[in-house]
């Protein structure tokens, strides 16, 4: 006769083995969705490998990629195949209460100044105790919006030094790097943090230069980010595709969220909570497709939202470049 200790245990076996099952079940089931021909109901741009934006873009994942290594290899740029060209790190910065961390640098070569953010080092404890708590979010014109208060609150703790440090090196009349494009990149968390900084520079330094508020040379922003969470709601996704689709003053921005296959972070917080992603996405479906989702989600069922389960691992890596400590 079992005991309720034997009783206990097994079903503690029997659960733990139901849950492996389904859950290999569902990756297996992603896995050949994800490798079926797609739908021809709403044709995809499907992005060439050797096309020039997916060039920038894979440049911009080496970019956040590097944010992950250590100290002394980031200071020296020394990351192997994550530290592209010739940059020169001019700040690591690290907020040690709040968890920020990331570097500038500048790349000569290709005329760029890099703010890159790195995702959280603890990834399954951050998705675990991820709060869906916002808080308004102030801009001209744009009442009601709203961003996760984690995410804001995180920002905050580096913002000033940042706009700083950005506005120095880009913005002053006499700067030695006048006319180089700013490249905003990050990932997981790090992506939310690189949205919430572009908004920043384009409303309190770009713009200015563009009103003839003040003296300096405009600039390209590039934002790029790689499994980036929801950071606030449609109101704040409206003011992204405003500031950098519309109101541009003649410069070709560029914003790019890129989600690999059918990754679980890229859908939280949840939408039915009231967040919504910016545009426009580019998805990696898989090895050899790539697809420009050009409209706010939910608009293109093609694209990410088009899977039915989600995965943690995908999030740790696109195409051979991994997320991690490890150089």
């Amino acid at each position: 006769m079992l005991t309720s200790f034997k009783l206990t245990l097994l079903l503690v076996l029997l659960t733990t083995l139901l849950i492996y099952s389904l859950r290999n079940i569902a990756h297996e089931y992603a896995t050949e969705e994800l490798s079926k021909p797609m739908s021809a109901e709403k044709p995809r741009l499907l992005i060439n490998e050797s096309s020039e934006f997916l060039d920038e873009l894979k440049v911009g994942l080496l970019y956040a990629a590097a944010a992950y290594c250590h100290k002394p290899h980031l200071k020296e740029w020394n990351c192997k195949k994550r530290c592209v060209g010739d940059v020169v790190v001019d700040t690591i910065f690290h907020d040690r209460v709040k968890g920020a961390y990331g570097y500038v640098g500048i790349r000569q070569e290709a005329k760029e100044i890099i703010v890159a953010f790195r995702g959280s080092l603890d990834l399954m404890n951050w998705v675990y105790n991820l709060q869906f708590a916002t808080l308004d979010y102030e801009y001209p014109g744009a009442d009601g919006a709203l961003v996760h208060s984690g995410f804001y609150e995180t920002y905050k703790g580096v913002s000033d030094m940042l706009l700083w440090k950005i506005n120095y090196l880009m913005a002053r009349e006499d700067s030695k790097y006048a006319g180089y494009n700013l490249i905003i990149s990050g990932h997981s968390l790090g992506g939310a943090l690189a949205t919430l900084l572009a908004v920043d520079v384009k409303r309190n330094i770009l713009n200015p230069i563009i009103n003839s508020e003040i003296r300096g040379q405009p600039f390209r922003i590039k934002v790029i980010t790689f499994g980036q969470p929801r950071v606030g709601n449609d109101i704040f996704a409206y003011i992204l595709k405003q500031e950098f689709f519309v109101k541009t003053g003649g410069l070709n921005h560029t914003v790019a969220r890129m989600v690999h296959q059918n990754d679980l972070v890229a859908h939280l917080p949840p939408a039915d909570v009231g967040f919504m992603h910016n545009s426009h996405e580019i998805w990696v479906r898989n090895k050899k497709e790539v697809y420009d989702c050009e409209d706010f989600e939910g608009k293109e069922v093609d694209c990410a939202d088009w899977t039915l389960f989600y995965d943690m691992t995908v999030h740790l890596y696109i195409w051979d470049i991994h997320f991690g400590p490890y150089c």
